[in-house]
C-alpha cells in the first residue's frame, strides 16, 4: 500500500490493491479554540454555582428555574467540549473499495461511520457549506457544527435521495484533489 501526503495538504492517501484510504485530520482554529477554553472556564464556574444553589437552596421556584437553566447550560458545555476534542483529535477516514464508499468520523479513534453502496453514490462534488439563510431548518445542527469546524464538509455526494458531506475544514483545491483520487463514476 502506497501512502502519500498530498503536497501542501493535510490529508493523506493510501492507495492499496483493494482499498483507497484517505485520512483527513481535523484543523485547530486557534481563535475558536482559545475562545472555547475561556468560555469553558466561565461555564464551569456557572455550572458549579447553579448545582450548589439547586442542592442547598430551599426556594423551590428558584430551584426549578435553575434546574431548567443548568440543563441548557450543560448541553452548551458538552458542545464546547466536543468541538475542542474534535479540534485536537478529530479525523475523517474515507475508504473506497470496489463496491462501497465509507466515511468515518472519530475523535481519538472513537466515532461512527457510514457505508454507501457505490452504485447508489452520485454527483461527487466540491460543495461549500451553505450559509444560515439558505440552510433548511432540518440541517441547522449540521450548519452550526460546520460553523465551529466540527461538521459538514467541503465534499458532497448524493445517495438514496439524500446529500452527505465529508472533508471538514478542507479548502476547495484540496477537496478537488481528493475527488480526483476517489474517481467515483458519475
Amino acid at each position: 500500500m502506497a501512502k502519500a501526503a498530498l503536497a501542501g495538504r493535510r490529508s493523506t492517501v493510501e492507495d492499496g490493491p483493494e482499498v483507497l484510504e484517505i485520512t483527513i485530520p481535523s484543523r485547530i482554529n486557534v481563535i475558536k479554540f482559545l475562545f472555547l477554553l475561556v468560555w469553558l472556564g466561565v461555564w464551569a464556574k456557572g455550572e458549579m454555582w447553579a448545582i450548589s444553589e439547586i442542592l442547598f437552596k430551599t426556594d423551590i421556584e428558584g430551584s426549578v428555574f435553575l434546574l431548567f437553566w443548568v440543563t441548557g447550560w450543560t448541553v452548551g458545555g458538552c458542545f464546547a467540549i466536543y468541538v475542542i476534542a474534535w479540534m485536537i483529535g478529530g479525523k475523517e477516514k474515507v475508504l473506497l473499495n470496489g463496491d462501497s464508499l465509507s466515511v468515518r468520523r472519530g475523535i481519538f479513534g472513537i466515532g461512527r461511520g457510514k457505508e454507501f453502496t457505490l452504485v447508489h453514490v452520485s454527483n461527487l462534488r466540491v460543495s461549500p457549506v451553505l450559509d444560515s439563510r439558505a440552510t433548511p431548518a432540518s440541517d441547522a445542527l449540521s450548519w452550526f457544527l460546520a460553523l465551529w469546524g466540527a461538521g459538514g464538509g467541503m465534499i458532497a455526494f448524493d445517495c438514496g435521495g439524500k446529500t452527505y458531506r465529508f472533508g471538514i475544514g478542507l479548502d476547495e483545491v484540496e477537496a478537488s484533489v481528493i475527488i480526483e483520487h476517489l474517481n467515483v463514476p458519475a
